[in-house]
């Protein structure tokens, strides 16, 4: 690669696509498009994609030496026979309790980890989880099924005609180690590979940019593009986390975990990332949680700093918030579960309802945290990216609830970063990732926990793991008549 020429990673998200064209002297530059078709989401993903491509050509005024995306897991595109679009699967739809159910209960955790390189974690987003949900409730599907697709192997066919993928995208069905879907697994739940994308590791440039749309873009053709990763995955790296660096990755929702030499079983999930293992667990509603909160009160103004003293001294000047607005995952895995505000009282304003939210999703963090044990003990720093990275307080909190150094990341957009990372190896400009988490992943101040908040900040912690099992029932009752 010549000097100035720059990498292009895009993040496919929950709302927007982000572009980030990362030059090899560590300079960056973001470009974010929203979705324009909020209705139609494949259609709002190819346009966006098209328009981070015609935004960082326009302002940089050169085309990208190369290209690399990341998206999120959980969702499928489904293209059957007969249907003129494809159908879309969103992982927050949830449902799938059954048939979770089912895949935990009809082969041992030792059998899926032959099998995947991974126990089956209990999340009904998996895709196993999924297309049984979906055959049981269409069983007519199986004889007209054509495509299952991951939003980035949907888009990776739009921008090069291949269908091809990465076996990390496809964490459940492949087996991570051998880099191949499990034939045993496809034959004994009756799924065809011919279904699927062919798999690549995720520095292959398995197809080149297609010329129509190089020219819509206004960019030359033929430009590789390499397959990448799940969002996930390319955040962690993008943040430059590694063995005894955990991770915080903040978003719609919130993965919080540490790299590992080994498998930790005793983690809610856990398997091989890249070289090593990503020990973790996932809450469902973090970012959805303070999106609403900020929605819902826009009063606070700068009074949050003024409650987070306030908390310092009481336990009850703040009521409890369970933030679980689209139920919860990791640990708790229950997607009936719904928010609570636990101890109103008549003085507690927008303020003190907001910082409550934020300690929420903090104590969401701390319990996952709790699940990795000693592994979690032996970090010598948390780092945290994604947008609400950039939140002082809530940083302080985590640091206090994890007695951790929280340090957000310089490039808050850490996935895209991680996607352009993997095309700078590619390219073969690094050797190793690692080489280019060097270069590229800058860290910001550190957050250290505050003794002054410690002590009844973990008392409130305490009440609100006690609230869960105490509501759990409730929990059912409620989802029950709602449906």
């Amino acid at each position: 690669m010549q000097k100035g020429c720059y990498c292009l990673g895009i993040d496919i998200g929950t709302s927007s696509a982000k572009a980030l064209a990362v030059f090899e002297s560590g300079e960056s530059r973001v470009f974010r498009v929203e979705y324009a078709f909020p209705a139609d989401l494949p259609a709002s993903w190819k346009d966006a994609v098209v328009r981070c491509l015609q935004k960082s050509v326009q302002e940089i005024g050169q085309s990208p030496a190369a290209i690399a995306m990341c998206a999120q897991v959980g969702s499928y595109l489904i293209q059957i026979r007969g249907e003129e679009k494809p159908r879309l699967l969103k992982w927050a739809e949830g449902g799938g309790k059954r048939a979770l159910s089912h895949i935990l209960t009809y082969q041992s955790q030792e059998y899926y980890k032959e099998q995947l390189s991974m126990r089956h974690p209990r999340l009904e987003s998996y895709p196993l989880v999924r297309l049984y949900q979906l055959f049981g409730q269409e069983p007519e599907l199986r004889d007209r099924m054509e495509r299952v697709l991951s939003p980035k192997d949907y888009l990776y066919e739009y921008l090069t005609g291949e269908y091809a993928t990465d076996p990390y995208t496809w964490r459940g069905l492949a087996n991570l180690e051998k880099g191949k879907y499990s034939s045993e697994l496809f034959a004994q739940f009756r799924l065809c590979e011919s279904w699927f994308s062919r798999l690549y590791s995720p520095w292959d440039a398995a197809g080149k940019l297609k010329k129509e749309i190089a020219d819509c873009c206004g960019i030359q053709d033929k430009i590789p593009v390499y397959l990448g990763c799940n969002d996930f995955f390319a955040a962690v790296l993008g943040m430059g986390s590694g063995v005894g660096r955990a991770f915080d990755v903040t978003g719609t929702s919130e993965h919080v975990g540490v790299i590992t030499e080994k498998m930790l079983d005793s983690a809610p999930v856990c398997g091989p990332y890249f070289e090593k293992n990503a020990a973790y667990g996932v809450t469902a509603s973090s970012g959805v949680s303070i999106q609403w909160a900020m929605n819902q009160f826009p009063e606070r103004s700068d009074s949050v700093e003024k409650t987070l003293r306030k908390a310092a001294k009481s336990v009850c000047v703040v009521p409890i918030f369970l933030p679980y607005l689209q139920g919860e995952r990791a640990p708790i895995w229950d997607s009936s579960a719904r928010g609570v505000f636990f101890g109103l009282e008549t003085y507690h304003d927008h303020a003190a309802l907001y910082y409550a939210v934020l300690e929420g999703v903090a104590f969401s963090v701390r319990h996952l945290w709790d699940c990795l044990g000693n592994a979690a003990a032996d970090q010598t720093m948390v780092l945290t990216g994604g947008g609400a990275s950039r939140d002082g307080t809530l940083n302080r909190i985590k640091a206090t609830l994890l007695n951790k150094p929280v340090i957000p990341v310089d490039q808050p957009e850490c996935g895209a970063l991680g996607a352009a990372l993997i095309a700078f190896l590619g390219k073969g400009v690094y050797s190793s990732l690692e080489e280019a988490q060097k270069v590229h992943c800058r860290l910001g101040e550190a957050v250290m926990p505050d003794p002054e908040l410690q002590e009844n900040m973990e008392k409130r912690y305490h009440i609100y793991r006690e609230l869960y099992p105490a509501l759990e029932t409730q929990f059912a009752q409620w989802h029950s008549e709602n449906q």
